[in-house]
């Protein structure tokens, strides 16, 4: 003899059925490379769409405070970036950064002409922080621009503290997509654009490349990173040393790291 089913135990039923569908699906979906690619990186989760990062202050910071520019790489994709300035520096240079007229986006040649980039270039004690975000959103979603602020925090009038924040290519205004390999490109042209000391291996990839750089001794450099930014950055320490046999930057701190995907 059947027994019926109460028909709180049939909705019960039916929902798992098609939670359990679903779940199915989301699986399946992820055998395709270009949804394992969207799930891992989350770039196209894209603040920018609705967030005008030109309005500086809205994330926090004196509009003088944060110089933007844009690097490109050897293999053409153009990053998206942030010199920021710590609070002191910005204030006892509020003249001089006003009188420069604009804030607008430079290009890595244009950017070494602001005053900004002179207080950088200009200081021997002078420390930069380059700082590898975590996935989806851009260098200002979220809590980021407060870690940009405590890191500055940590600046001096004897040794002040500069900042860079990029995106990775595919993320908020910065071109193409993500991969492993395109990722390290990126975080090698960063280190390349402050140092001037370039990979052999990109000047093989593009032997036409250019980009305007500084001359930050590397122990002047320290590295930070979140989440998926500490795979970035680990890596390009392990390519930066080991491989292309340059001197490392002074540290490399991670935050939120992991040992493998899976896990």
């Amino acid at each position: 003899m059947a027994i019926a089913l109460a028909p709180i135990f049939k909705k019960a039923y039916y929902s798992l059925a098609v939670f359990g569908g679903l779940y199915l699906v989301f699986v399946f979906a992820l055998t395709f490379p270009i949804i394992q690619r969207n799930a891992l990186y989350a770039h196209n989760v894209n603040p920018t769409l609705w967030q005008d990062l030109s309005d500086v202050e809205a994330f926090g910071f004196l509009r003088y405070q944060v110089q933007p520019f844009t690097l490109s790489t050897p293999d053409n994709a153009t990053l998206y970036a942030w010199h920021i300035l710590p609070l002191h520096l910005a204030e006892g240079n509020c003249k001089r950064l006003l009188a420069q007229g604009d804030f607008k986006i430079k290009s890595s040649e244009e950017v070494l002409d602001t005053v900004a980039f002179q207080l950088l270039a200009s200081d021997p004690n002078t420390h930069v922080v380059v700082n590898f975000h975590g996935n989806a959103g851009h260098l200002a979603s979220s809590i980021r621009p407060f870690t940009y602020q405590r890191l500055l925090g940590l600046s001096s009038k004897t040794r002040p503290v500069h900042l860079i924040a990029f995106d990775y290519r595919g993320f908020g205004l910065s071109t193409g997509n993500p991969t492993e390999e395109g990722l390290l490109t990126d975080a090698e042209t960063v280190l390349t654009f402050l140092t001037g000391l370039f990979p052999p291996q990109n000047q093989i990839q593009n032997p036409n490349h250019q980009i305007s750089t500084l001359l930050i001794p590397p122990q002047n450099i320290i590295v930070t990173s979140q989440s998926l930014g500490t795979a970035i950055s680990a890596s390009l320490i392990h390519a930066w040393t080991l491989i292309h046999n340059l001197p490392p930057p002074r540290s490399l701190i991670l935050t939120s790291p992991f040992s493998s995907l899976p896990n």
